[in-house]
């Protein structure tokens, strides 16, 4: 196994399973919150078996009280300048990862137009925006007050109510997620507490449940920002209808800016559009930006997705030695910005005809100079429409075969297996196939 170290399944199995172990949506509602994604979060990590997401939740309420009320004896000594606007904009870990550049389109076109009075966060370090004279990040810091108390002994309810249809196996995963969720959630409700914050951009809304909390609790209006694909089998977004009255009580933004109705149209029939404001903005991420088209080169692009090494080694060495029988054709494998694993891609025993990409490489620059694209599913099958390139879908990787199936049925890629011929396939398919662009993204708005 490589470096992700876990199993990759199909999303669509890990929601049928959710659904057969949870048919009681009132499982995870303890008065006024709503546990559904952190449930969620932790079923698809045990089915991965994501063994480094397991841990421990401090049920004991008095030795966990007694410890934070040790800690705010420290904490009271402590000054909290706040320097926050009342509207900010949270970037994640690496900016390129909302549209594969080095340094992100929203922050040189959106904030520069209709947000050029909001905020601009990066989560490393966390805090560039305050001034501490301690390091809250190692938890001495932390405010511990009633709300605080109130979220402990809603999780601690919530996960005795859950453990007997989960199985002692699984059970330390839904712990962990739920102490990892406290820790956030305490550390969020810090820094926001005492500030003139009134509205939240962020990246994306999964894993950030402990911010999205804090940020509620303090009445602070939050607008997710669609950041890639958003697939209706997709966890943490699409939801059946069961869980509508428990969605309005989970840690959901309050509003989602997508790119286009055809994105909209993912939401119907799902718990989600009765809970959320969305909202088709367009393509916001290339406001004023022009895809120039370059000189089209026989490249055969492969753009992976993160922590699959074991995967996408088979496609690429496969290409490698097909590409022996065509001395005018190569291959460029671009990985994803946040793929952990790039040593192992730069170790493949590769010929000439295949190059590594660095990782920072801009995927437009890329997708606009190249013929032929292939992976098993990515965002980059969608913003290669309308510049002239082949998107082709691996059938038989393995994984994600739900993902796979619909950007076929939806005319986004060609499916292909391992064995076919990639390049003879190309130059003898005839037809138009692929969906317009501007059926998928609008014009910002």
């Amino acid at each position: 196994m490589s470096k992700q170290d876990f199993i990759l399944t199909d999303f669509s199995e890990i929601q049928r399973d959710f659904n057969l172990i949870f048919p009681n949506p009132e499982l995870h509602e303890v008065e006024s919150f709503g546990f559904l994604k952190l449930a969620q979060q932790a079923h698809a990590y045990s089915k991965i078996q994501a063994l480094k997401k397991r841990g421990e939740f401090p049920f004991n309420s008095i030795l966990f009280q007694f410890k934070q009320r040790i800690k705010n004896i420290v904490r009271r000594k402590l000054s909290v300048k706040h320097d926050i606007r009342e509207e900010a904009l949270l970037l994640p870990k690496r900016v390129d990862y909302i549209n594969g550049l080095p340094d992100s389109i929203l922050v040189k076109t959106l904030l520069a137009t209709e947000l050029n009075h909001v905020q601009t966060w990066d989560v490393s370090p966390k805090f560039p925006w305050s001034e501490l004279k301690f390091q809250i990040q190692k938890l001495w810091a932390f405010k511990y007050d009633s709300v605080v108390i109130e979220m402990h002994r809603a999780l601690c309810t919530w996960l005795k109510k859950i453990e007997v249809h989960v199985g002692r196996d699984d059970f330390p995963y839904y712990t962990g997620v739920a102490a990892n969720f406290l820790h956030e959630f305490m550390f969020w409700n810090t820094a926001i507490a005492g500030s003139r914050l009134k509205k939240l951009y962020i990246v994306t809304h999964y894993h950030q449940e402990g911010l999205i909390a804090a940020a509620r609790h303090a009445g602070v209006f939050i607008v997710e920002l669609q950041h890639g694909l958003i697939s209706k089998h997709d966890l943490y977004y699409v939801y059946d209808l069961k869980f509508e009255n428990l969605y309005k009580k989970s840690f959901f933004p309050d509003e989602l800016w997508c790119f286009g109705e055809y994105w909209n149209r993912k939401f119907q029939n799902s718990a989600d559009v009765k809970s959320m404001k969305i909202s088709v903005k367009g393509d916001f991420r290339w406001v004023n930006q022009r895809i120039e088209q370059s000189v089209k080169r026989n490249v055969i692009v492969v753009a992976t997705q993160k922590n699959m090494f074991a995967e996408y080694s088979r496609l690429i060495m496969r290409l490698d030695e097909l590409l022996k029988n065509y001395a005018d054709w190569s291959c460029e494998v671009k990985l994803h910005p946040l793929e952990n694993n790039a040593e192992a891609y730069a170790q493949l025993p590769l010929s000439e005809k295949v190059k590594i990409l660095p990782i920072e490489t801009s995927i437009q620059e890329v997708l606009a100079s190249c013929k032929i694209q292939i992976s098993i599913y990515s965002t980059t099958f969608y913003d290669a429409l309308g510049q002239d390139v082949f998107n082709f879908a691996w059938t038989d990787s393995g994984v994600s075969s739900d993902y796979v199936s619909e950007v076929i049925s939806e005319s986004i890629a060609v499916p292909i297996e391992l064995k076919e011929d990639i390049v003879e396939k190309f130059l003898n398919f005839k037809s138009s196939f692929f969906i317009e662009r501007n059926k998928v993204f609008q014009e910002y708005r």
